[in-house]
């Protein structure tokens, strides 16, 4: 699937049918769903039907339908930049200090 050729409507109804999909593997109501998520039946039906939600809205869904680990995917933590590791290994100690007896 080429993301970059869909409008946004486009992209937000494709994310909606796999949430959908996605719900009804695991045998949830959308009654349900709306309970674990903390929101109404109503909003979980409007995304389902391919309307713009909030990325709050997003992260409950995924946390009621247990997939908060599929955001790391999405953007993985790539680590510390060049700028810190350079920092990191230049105060990294390059030998002992002398001890007084």
């Amino acid at each position: 699937m080429d993301w970059y050729e869909m409008t946004d409507p486009a992209i937000v109804r494709e994310l909606a049918q796999r949430f959908k999909k996605r719900r009804l593997e695991k045998n949830i109501s959308q009654q349900e769903m709306a309970t674990r998520a903390g929101l109404s039946r109503y909003t979980i039906n409007l995304f389902e039907n391919g309307k713009t939600i909030t990325l709050t809205t997003f992260i409950q869904l995924l946390r009621a339908l247990k997939e908060l680990d599929e955001l790391e995917l999405f953007l993985p933590d790539l680590g510390p930049d060049a700028k810190a590791l350079l920092r990191f290994k230049m105060k990294e100690r390059k030998k002992a200090s002398r001890r007084i007896l």
